[in-house]
């Protein structure tokens, strides 16, 4: 939040205070979350056992006021974002405990999206943030709150304290997070403009109908992978696309060249895809 305040004041006094008024008035607002964060006790810890050196800690209890609880939040830097003044897009992945390191995942299975993204990062793919939020809820009545809580909370405190492209906002996640994937980017189609949809739950088409979510003034691009041909996955995509102008990629397909997760192996086509506006990166395959 900028502040234009005039103080005329001489010496060096005048020049420290200035200072101080200045780098106060650069500091955002986040919903009274700010005050909340302890930013020596968390930030630039990294994950035991995670493969990249770009995996950090944002904060280990990160308040979330809707619900009243509190979760784990890790981040993914490109390779080149200390060397560089470059903004990047960000994708908020839903799960978050299984994108980095089985330590944290309670299942101990990890989707290997470190890894992915380093090879990424040696390519001329684009570069992008990604956030992994862990699971902090069960109950599908608290997706709402939950969805509040990236808009108004996450969101702009990484908008604020890292170097971001604050309208290429992209949310993912599968299994239940899928489905609360897909309900943020359904109810905030302005911010949240992109989404990865990896096998959600087969109720998912008639919870959004129960919610008035169906895609109307949805205008940006939505990935999904469902491992089981499913009817309501089809109904769903195209109930979406009529509407909405979302443009729409969905397969059923388990990638052949990877092994088998809930992403179906296809993380790295959804980050080239989704990141390339659907048009510079196309998706091939080769069953």
């Amino acid at each position: 939040m900028e502040v234009n305040t005039r103080i005329r004041l001489g010496g060096l006094g005048g020049l420290i205070l200035l200072f101080a008024v200045a780098t106060l008035a650069r500091q955002p607002e986040w919903n009274g979350v700010r005050n909340k964060i302890n930013h020596a006790d968390t930030i630039g810890n990294r994950i035991k056992h995670a493969v990249s050196n770009q995996v950090q800690l944002v904060h280990s209890h990160f308040p979330v006021e809707s619900l009243d609880t509190t979760t784990s939040i890790w981040i993914y830097l490109p390779s080149n974002y200390s060397s560089t003044r470059n903004r990047y897009p960000v994708i908020y992945f839903l799960g978050g405990e299984h994108a980095f390191s089985d330590s944290l995942s309670p299942d101990n299975k990890e989707w290997l999206m470190d890894e992915a993204l380093d090879s990424l990062n040696q390519t001329k793919a684009p570069k992008a943030i990604v956030v992994a939020v862990h699971r902090f809820f069960s109950d599908t009545v608290q997706v709402d709150g939950a969805s509040s809580f990236l808009m108004n909370n996450l969101k702009p405190y990484i908008d604020s304290v890292y170097r971001t492209q604050k309208e290429s906002a992209v949310v993912a996640g599968s299994g239940q997070m899928a489905a609360w994937a897909l309900y943020t980017t359904l109810r905030y189609p302005e911010v949240f403009k992109k989404a990865g949809i990896f096998s959600p739950p087969a109720d998912i088409f008639p919870y959004l109908k129960n919610h008035q979510l169906q895609g109307k003034g949805h205008k940006g691009m939505l990935f999904f992978y469902e491992g089981n041909e499913m009817d309501d996955l089809q109904e769903l995509t195209d109930n979406i696309g009529m509407h909405s102008s979302a443009l729409i990629y969905s397969t059923h397909h388990q990638n052949p060249k990877r092994h088998e997760s809930p992403m179906g192996g296809w993380f790295p086509e959804f980050y080239n895809w989704i990141l390339g506006n659907g048009y510079n990166y196309i998706i091939r395959y080769k069953p």
